[in-house]
């Protein structure tokens, strides 16, 4: 689904910050 594609898009954010 997409919305785990979301999350791993945000974790990833969240680690890069």
């Amino acid at each position: 689904m997409v919305s785990k594609h979301v999350h791993l898009l945000i974790m990833c954010a969240l680690r890069m910050n």
